[in-house]
């Protein structure tokens, strides 16, 4: 009987190709992925063979990762209660997985990392937390997997990936003590960078392009605001209410056309001027 991590690949390649294809083939594709896996015995090859079906077919570089680059850059991530720092990772916005490339792989093979054994990473200087497995956040269905993290007073960013794992303890599970972090009136600002697939017609040839979209709620020790609700945000700083008013109306086309950017200096105007109604 062939083992888990093995079985999943043959399977994978059999979703997307015809079974004799499948046949003749899954010898060859069971061996390169033990290759892959043998060359770094390290607890990130725990994951599923990713295939990237949209890699070709991109309509001005519009692909679905969180960089047009869509290379692997250095990063690192706290997986399945350990740090792996300086691997090669990028972040799938499409499906919403992180993808690792083992060391003298070739540029198409990733692995995907399983979701519920990453609690965070940081790439292209970008921290990364999985809301899934924070209970403050459990109750609310909008917020499911990899958000970004950013927060005042905190620009260090290797004390920011450091200060997400439990300290004197890395194995104990760091969500348990988010909850001791954020018991704070300071707010956190979290986006949810997510992209969605277009298919296009072209000289009787489908193209793909992915756009983006970002979610962003600011959060503290009882409080969750949606920054997308103009009327929310004002109505909960009522003292600053006609101020946040002018914010939006100035910055209405940066909304539009960079949307985390427009969060990011919503984030930064709220926590230099505003004070919390009392």
């Amino acid at each position: 009987m062939l083992p888990l991590h093995r079985l999943i690949a043959v399977l994978i390649f059999c979703s997307f190709f015809n079974k004799s294809f499948c046949q003749n083939r899954d010898k060859k594709t069971l061996k390169r992925y033990d290759q892959i896996v043998g060359e770094k015995n390290i607890g990130l090859n725990n994951g599923i063979l990713d295939l990237n079906r949209y890699e070709k077919n991109i309509v001005d570089n519009q692909n679905k990762f969180y960089k047009k680059n869509n290379s692997y850059q250095l990063g690192n991530v706290f997986y399945d209660g350990q740090a792996y720092y300086n691997k090669q990772l990028r972040y799938d916005l499409f499906n919403d997985v992180l993808l690792y490339n083992p060391p003298d792989a070739a540029s198409f093979i990733g692995i995907d990392l399983i979701k519920k054994r990453v609690n965070h990473f940081e790439l292209n200087g970008n921290l990364f937390v999985n809301l899934s497995r924070m209970p403050r956040f459990a109750k609310h269905q909008n917020f499911t997997g990899y958000w970004q993290k950013i927060q005042v007073n905190e620009n260090n960013l290797q004390k920011r990936f450091v200060n997400q794992i439990s300290p004197g303890n890395p194995t104990v599970p760091p969500e348990a003590t988010e909850r001791k972090k954020e018991k704070s009136k300071a707010f956190v600002l979290y986006l949810k960078h997510k992209k969605r697939k277009r298919e296009i017609l072209k000289n009787m040839q489908v193209y793909y392009a992915f756009d983006l979209s970002v979610d962003a709620y600011i959060v503290n020790h009882q409080t969750i605001i949606d920054l997308s609700d103009e009327s929310a945000v004002s109505g909960y700083f009522l003292n600053q209410k006609e101020q946040i008013k002018g914010f939006y109306s100035k910055n209405s086309a940066l909304s539009s056309e960079k949307p985390a950017t427009f969060y990011r200096k919503l984030y930064q105007y709220i926590t230099r001027n505003i004070k919390e109604s009392k």
